[in-house]
This record gives structure tokens, C-alpha cells and sequence, in this order.
């Protein structure tokens, strides 16, 4: 879940169209979420555009994926089989979420006790079984390393 910053179409090499959107959550981090084509026509452009902004995104069965460009390696989400799409849905956390975007009080989200991610690594096996927070947590860690 996260607000939605920009989206970005594109065609890959191989003819194949996707769409890229950028979202931030309430720590201020931002993450992209790939939608490919199979998934698209579950994306309702229209009702994106026609929502009370901030427009707040939920997705629902994404993978977390490797973006390796040239310069870096970067998480992403991307859309599966069952990935659906919601925007500003009437549901508790996202009205919250809104309200946060709305008011500038984005930057309250705090480190759960116990699941510092300095204490994890992101193991392969592991991927899918992150939360978001703590997917962009690890990949800060590693952008201080480099």
C-alpha cells in the first residue's frame, strides 16, 4: 500500500507492455510496483485519475523482484496471476494512510520492536516473505554500504 507518485508505461525488448508505478509509503520510502501486461486490464486508469487524491494504492499478490540496471540492483514489486489492484479503498489503515498524506504527518512510521532488519538478511528464499518496510529497510542498509 502506498501513494501513488507517478506511473510509467513501457515496452519491454521483447514487445511484451508492462507499467511501472511509483508508490510512497508513510515512512517517505519509495518503491515501484511492475504491473505486466496480463495484469493491466485489471489497472482502471480511469478510476486512478477520478479518485480524491491523495490516491492511495493496495495491491494484493505481488513478488518481490531484483531490477538490475546498469548501475545498481534495486527491489521491486511485480504483478502475478492474482495481483488486484484498489484505489482509496474504505478500509481503516488506508483511510489512516490518507489522512497521514494529507495532514504532512507521513514520516511517523516507527521500527516494530524485535524486527530491526539489521538482525535479518534478505535471503533468496526469503524474499517473498518480507514486509515492505522491512524490503526498503535492507535495501537502504545496503545503498550505506556500497
Amino acid at each position: 500500500m502506498g501513494k501513488i507518485e507517478d506511473t510509467i508505461p513501457g515496452t519491454t525488448k521483447r514487445g511484451k507492455q508492462y507499467l511501472r508505478i511509483k508508490l510512497t509509503d508513510i515512512s517517505g520510502s519509495t518503491i515501484d510496483v511492475t504491473l505486466w501486461e496480463e495484469v493491466l486490464p485489471r489497472f482502471d486508469r480511469q478510476a486512478m485519475l477520478s479518485a480524491e487524491e491523495p490516491v492511495v494504492a493496495t495491491f494484493t499478490s505481488l513478488k518481490v523482484t531484483i531490477f538490475k540496471s546498469h548501475t545498481s540492483e534495486e527491489l521491486q514489486l511485480s504483478s502475478t496471476a492474482a495481483t488486484h489492484i484498489y484505489f482509496n479503498p474504505t478500509v481503516d489503515s488506508v483511510i489512516e494512510t490518507r489522512n497521514r498524506f494529507k495532514d504532512g504527518t507521513q514520516l511517523l512510521l516507527t521500527t516494530t520492536p524485535g524486527h530491526e532488519s539489521h538482525e535479518r538478511h534478505l535471503r533468496t528464499e526469503d524474499r517473498n516473505k518480507r514486509t515492505i518496510s522491512e524490503l526498503l529497510e535492507h535495501q537502504k542498509e545496503n545503498q550505506v554500504l556500497k
